[in-house]
């Protein structure tokens, strides 16, 4: 069986802290977008296949989405005081054991 376990490098952790903290911003703009959207109108479009119900949950995946995002920043920012590493298990697909080395 292939397997591959590493610690992360500090550029890796910091490249990480970004994506997350990038992503969280995104996902705030995405529920301002959609909060925004549904206060310009008290109903979906009757043509759209969103209701109002299905705005919401996707208002409140971002939510959560955005949440997460801020969590895993914080795990990463507080880096090397957690030990973070990468185990691959026998993956399908040897170019990514290669690049991940």
């Amino acid at each position: 069986m292939n397997k591959l376990k590493r610690q992360l490098t500090a550029s890796e952790v910091a490249t990480l802290t970004n994506i997350c903290m990038v992503a969280a911003e995104k996902f705030d703009e995405d529920v301002k977008v959609c909060q925004a959207g549904l206060k310009a109108t008290d109903k979906v479009h009757p043509d759209s296949l969103v209701t109002r119900s299905g705005a919401l949950r996707i208002i409140e995946q971002f939510q959560r989405q955005a949440s997460q995002s801020r969590k895993f920043k914080r795990l990463f920012s507080v880096y090397p005081k957690v030990n973070l590493s990468l185990e691959i298990i026998d993956p399908d697909d040897e170019e990514l054991m290669k690049e991940v080395r």
